[in-house]
């Protein structure tokens, strides 16, 4: 599954380098109006709390570092149009999206 995966990456990137220090991501929340997924976008939601939650697990057994930027992304995005920041219902666009999803990650960093 999942966490299996992701454990298979950070195995392999420690196997390079084992002393690196490796930043692990949750995935990118999910907002309404996915029309390729053939999951509701509630139950997509749920998986990805569920993903990220194996990922903050996983790091916090591995000493690795945890970044979860969707509450800001989320509350920004709730308070604006989604296409002001989305290029559909889960990728960010260029002009406004992945300047967000930077600026979520970085503040999430001086968390860690």
């Amino acid at each position: 599954g999942y966490g299996a995966n992701m454990d298979v990456i950070r195995s392999t990137i420690r196997q390079v380098n084992p002393d690196c220090e490796i930043w692990f991501i949750a995935p990118w929340i999910a907002f309404d109006g996915d029309q390729v997924s053939p999951f509701p976008v509630d139950e997509v939601r749920e998986r990805r709390i569920q993903f990220s939650d194996v990922l903050e697990q996983m790091c916090a057994q591995s000493g690795d570092h945890y970044i979860d930027p969707n509450d800001y992304i989320d509350n920004v995005v709730s308070h604006s149009r989604q296409t002001d920041y989305l290029l559909d219902w889960i990728h960010p666009n260029i002009r406004r999206g992945i300047g967000l999803y930077c600026e979520a990650v970085l503040l999430g960093s001086n968390n860690n």
